[in-house]
């Protein structure tokens, strides 16, 4: 998996202190810069004192919600995210009986080739089979890749959910939830109050076509379709944000976030509708895709930066 790795592992050093940590086998080490219910949980899958060699550790590129890194143990790749409880208002909320998406992914047979196997799962710490790809740059243009995005995001489009499980899974309701963003960006970025209310008003506006009727990603960045070229597999990653949403907003966020040309968007947007046997209006389209890039800045007034 060749996410963008970082070779200096730049942890703060500090001596955590956790009231919660009983036992030996599970003591933190002074290098550990997270909470200590994350250690805990590493060490109930991994052994503790292998974990605990900060060798074993590379950063990788960073998100707003998540801390990524590789853990290598005996010749083995893991990919350990652990979560960043400083952003988590960002992600999609969910009432009290909802469940995140990532907990049941597994009952979802015909997107699993596109998953990578979960070991851990915990509300502060997730740890995956490790995947091996190629730089982004040389395979977004590959049309064996476009073509591969596209039948995985018609997978996921066209997945039918049970009532019973429909009302386990978050359903996002857009007003509410630029609402939430845009108190969020107010909060962490008062000095620019003028150009968040001017971004929210028109996010407003293109957000009145929005209709939220399947489950989606709603996060398809290049930093998280990890591609092999060698044997042609896609992997997709970060189903943080996942839940049910509107569709086409799904689909104009991975072609704003693929950069592609006019030509290449054309095909890709044929290939989806001829694939699910849809017509997309093409000024939906348009309207989704400014929604997108909306959210996205206003994501960045509210995103708290470390």
């Amino acid at each position: 998996m060749s996410f963008k790795t970082q070779r200096s592992m730049d942890l703060q050093i500090s001596n955590i202190q956790d009231s919660n940590m009983q036992t030996s086998n599970t003591q933190v080490p002074k290098w550990w810069h997270h909470s200590g219910q994350s250690w805990i949980d590493l060490g109930s899958f991994f052994p503790a004192e292998q974990i605990a060699n900060q060798v074993h550790w590379q950063k990788l590129i960073q998100g707003q919600t998540n801390y990524n890194y590789q853990l290598t143990l005996s010749e083995k790749n893991y990919f350990v995210q652990i979560v960043n409880t400083a952003n988590l208002d960002l992600l999609p909320q969910r009432k009290q009986n909802q469940q995140p998406i990532l907990k049941h992914l597994s009952n979802f047979s015909s997107i699993t080739p596109w998953l990578v196997e979960c070991y851990l799962n915990t509300p502060s710490v997730r740890a995956f089979q490790w995947f091996d790809t190629e730089a982004y740059q040389t395979a977004f243009n590959q049309s064996s890749f476009l073509s591969t995005c596209i039948e995985f995001l018609t997978r996921l489009h066209q997945i039918e959910i049970s009532p019973e499980l429909q009302a386990q899974l978050p359903v996002i309701d857009i007003q509410q939830h630029l609402q939430r963003y845009y108190r969020l960006a107010l909060n962490h970025s008062s000095q620019n109050s003028k150009q968040i209310e001017m971004l929210y008003q028109h996010t407003q506006q293109t957000a009145q076509d929005f209709v939220a009727s399947r489950l989606c990603h709603n996060d398809l960045s290049m930093n998280n379709l990890l591609w092999n070229n060698t044997r042609s597999r896609l992997k997709v990653i970060d189903w943080e944000y996942a839940c049910y949403s509107d569709p086409v907003m799904d689909l104009a966020g991975l072609l704003l976030n693929l950069h592609l040309n006019e030509q290449q968007q054309t095909g890709l947007i044929k290939h989806y509708s001829s694939k699910l046997n849809v017509d997309i209006p093409p000024e939906k389209l348009v309207k989704m895709k400014q929604l997108c890039q909306n959210i996205s800045a206003l994501w960045q007034f509210c995103s708290k930066k470390e």
